[in-house]
């Protein structure tokens, strides 16, 4: 025990005191408290981690393809780089109260947490594509994020660092901004949220957050910032997780009668249409969703972020995705690539 035995009759040399030992005991004494303290940052780590434990569960117990760790990853890498580049073109008399860095954390958060909860509608056909109704999962992962973010602050004594009412709501829009409708007279999709209209008529008036506006622009934005490559995958995984049928069709083909594979083609022949439609919406609408940025920030974004998305890369995507009527399946799979999604 600091080299003296237990029943040693010697007693340990007194402490030297002196008048610097009292101030320096404080000091080391606010050290420790400070390092104990949780910073902003370190309580947002806690919750990211809560977060990924129970969207691990979700991915396997849902079966998810698209809507997995590195969709979500994504989502925060492409969020976090509209951000950075708007960013610098912001004055400082826009800076939020609570700072740009707090807004980034928050937006790390919203994206990593953004798709925790997957709600499907019941189906009635085993051999038709599983359904979301439009606004259900976001609002059941708001609900929970929210439980959790409210968990977390209690246990944190320096209230900067705990979540407050402000950065609730930021989160809360900035996750029900990525909520898709869908709209008929162009065959796009769209989030509502983005939109001043609609916005007048069913939220408060208020333009939407930055914080939002990031998140809602990098979830659905993967062919204009990352080219038709990475939005091709992501259309074959999201076809993957809504006909979960066709994962056992895709590892034995042979075994399925003619009816079902002209289902699996009709349905592939759908999916190839509608990533024309949806590419064409997001080039459609950037202009729109780009408004009431800086007009350098816009310009910015368009040249250095959206850079893809462009008529010329409409037209590239066009002439390689086959649509015709008559395309056969075996033409449709190997545009698709389900395979090395799945053996």
């Amino acid at each position: 025990m600091d080299g003296f035995l237990q029943n040693s009759r010697d007693e340990p040399p007194p402490v030297l005191k002196s008048k610097a030992a009292p101030a320096k005991a404080r000091k080391e004494k606010a050290r420790k408290e400070k390092q104990s303290e949780s910073t902003f940052s370190q309580t947002i780590a806690t919750v990211v981690s809560r977060v990924l434990t129970i969207f691990e569960q979700e991915v396997e117990s849902q079966q998810l393809y698209y809507h997995g760790l590195d969709h979500v990853t994504g989502v925060a890498r492409k969020a976090e780089l509209i951000f950075d580049t708007v960013i610098p073109f912001y004055t400082k008399e826009d800076t939020p109260k609570c700072g740009w860095d707090r807004q980034r954390s928050l937006l790390y958060l919203s994206a990593i947490a953004h798709d925790m909860q997957q709600i499907f509608l019941p189906q009635s056909d085993p051999h038709s594509s599983r359904r979301r109704r439009s606004g259900d999962s976001e609002k059941a992962t708001v609900d929970k994020l929210i439980e959790f973010l409210q968990q977390t602050s209690l246990s944190i004594k320096k209230p900067n660092n705990r979540f407050n009412r402000d950065d609730i709501a930021i989160i809360k829009e900035a996750i029900e901004a990525t909520i898709c409708e869908y709209d008929a007279t162009d065959g796009s999709i769209y989030q509502p949220s983005m939109y001043s209209q609609h916005r007048a008529l069913y939220g408060d008036g208020q333009p939407i957050s930055l914080v939002a506006r990031c998140l809602a622009l990098a979830d659905i934005g993967t062919l204009g910032i990352e080219g038709i490559a990475a939005y091709n995958r992501e259309g074959s995984l999201l076809f993957l997780e809504e006909n979960l049928d066709i994962i056992p069709f895709i590892k034995n083909k042979s075994a399925y009668d003619q009816p079902f594979r002209e289902n699996v083609r009709q349905r592939l022949l759908k999916r190839a249409r509608f990533e024309i439609a949806f590419a064409r919406g997001r080039l459609n609408r950037l202009d729109t969703e780009l408004e009431g940025l800086p007009q350098a920030a816009i310009a910015s974004l368009k040249q250095n972020v959206f850079k893809h998305l462009t008529p010329d890369t409409l037209e590239q995507l066009k002439r390689a995705t086959p649509t015709a009527d008559n395309t056969s399946l075996a033409t449709l799979l190997d545009y698709f690539q389900l395979e090395r999604y799945v053996l």
